[in-house]
C-alpha cells in the first residue's frame, strides 16, 4: 500500500498551480483527493484527470472558502466523499493582486485577505472536529 493509502485529502484552489500539483503528488500516494476549486471547471476537471491518471479517486467541490457557508458545504463535500474521513487539509487557496501599493485600492486588499487568511480560517474550522475524530 501506498504511503497515503486509505487516506482522504482536501486541496483548496485545488485546480491550478500549486494546488493541482499537490493533488496530484497526494493522489501518486495513494491519497484520494476532494479538489476544491471557485470557478474555472475546466482547470477542475484537468486536476481531477491527473489525480485519476495517478492512480486515485477524485471529486470536485465548486465553492468560495471565503464565504462562511461555502467554506462549510465544502468541507461536508468532502467529508461525504471520503464516507466520513478527512485526513488531509491543504489550504492552498489564494489570490494575488500584482500592484503597488500605493495603486491597490482597499477592495483589493480586502479581497486578497478574504481568500488567503479568512477562507483557511474557516475551512480549518469547519475540518477541524471531523479531522480529530479519525486522528
Amino acid at each position: 500500500m501506498s504511503s497515503l493509502g486509505g487516506r482522504v485529502a482536501l486541496v483548496t484552489g485545488g485546480a491550478r498551480g500549486i494546488g493541482r500539483a499537490t493533488a496530484a503528488r497526494l493522489a501518486k500516494d495513494g491519497a484520494r483527493i476532494a479538489i476544491n476549486y471557485k470557478g474555472n471547471a475546466e482547470a477542475a476537471a484537468e486536476a481531477k484527470r491527473l489525480v485519476e491518471q495517478a492512480g486515485s479517486t477524485a471529486t470536485l467541490i465548486q465553492g468560495d472558502v471565503s464565504v462562511d457557508a461555502d467554506a462549510e458545504r465544502v468541507v461536508k463535500e468532502a467529508l461525504a466523499f471520503g464516507d466520513g474521513r478527512l485526513d488531509i487539509l491543504v489550504n492552498n487557496a489564494g489570490i494575488t493582486r500584482d500592484n503597488l501599493l500605493i495603486r491597490m485600492s482597499a477592495e483589493e486588499w480586502d479581497a486578497v485577505l478574504d481568500l488567503n487568511l479568512r477562507g483557511a480560517f474557516l475551512v480549518t474550522k469547519a475540518a477541524m472536529r471531523p479531522m480529530m475524530k479519525h486522528r
